[in-house]
């Protein structure tokens, strides 16, 4: 009797063997499928975020800020109107679109939360749709040329642009510096 408990024993283990050989290949298979979902998710993303060099509209600036790293490399020029800033990279600079920090801080935990924030309140009602921020990136290939802002709304958020912007270039510079 005993023999005949082993060979239902060994069936039982043959017949989980193979569902779990099954269900791991499924599931391997789902993870793929995911996987390629996630990349046409970030490409979508990736258009949204950032536009092809196109010609800046004509805005007229009242200021020009340089912006630089803490050793003093010139990074960009931010021109400064009325409720618009065009940050102009520094043409001898090729800082790649793909470089981070751009898309994970300035893009995705900056600029996005800026527009967020105003799309809220324009749901609230406390703000005109066509005062709400926006910003584009302006590349020549991979390569990042200008940063548009429209909309900043007060001179706080205008320094909050600018200090964030300044230290994202700096670390895409050091990124460029050192190879990685």
């Amino acid at each position: 009797m005993s023999d005949k408990n082993e060979e239902e024993n060994l069936k039982k283990l043959v017949a989980l063997k193979s569902y779990l050989e099954k269900r791991v290949h499924g599931l391997e298979e789902e993870i793929s499928e995911l996987r390629t979902f996630l990349e046409v998710v970030d490409d979508a993303v990736s258009a949204k975020s950032f536009r092809r060099a196109e010609v800046a509209p004509a805005l007229k600036y009242k200021q020009t800020i340089p912006l630089k790293s803490k050793a003093g490399v010139k990074l960009a020029d931010m021109h400064v109107g009325d409720n618009a800033a065009r940050i102009v990279i520094v043409e001898d600079l090729s800082f790649d679109v793909n470089t981070p920090p751009l898309q994970s801080y300035l893009v995705n935990r900056v600029l996005t939360s800026m527009k967020s924030q105003d799309v809220e309140a324009v749901k609230r009602g406390e703000m005109d749709p066509d005062k709400t921020f926006s910003y584009d990136i302006i590349c020549d290939g991979d390569v990042v040329k200008e940063i548009l802002i429209k909309n900043y709304g007060n001179d706080e958020r205008l320094r909050e642009v600018k200090s964030k912007t300044r230290w994202t270039l700096e670390k895409m510079y050091e990124k460029t510096r050192s190879g990685s």
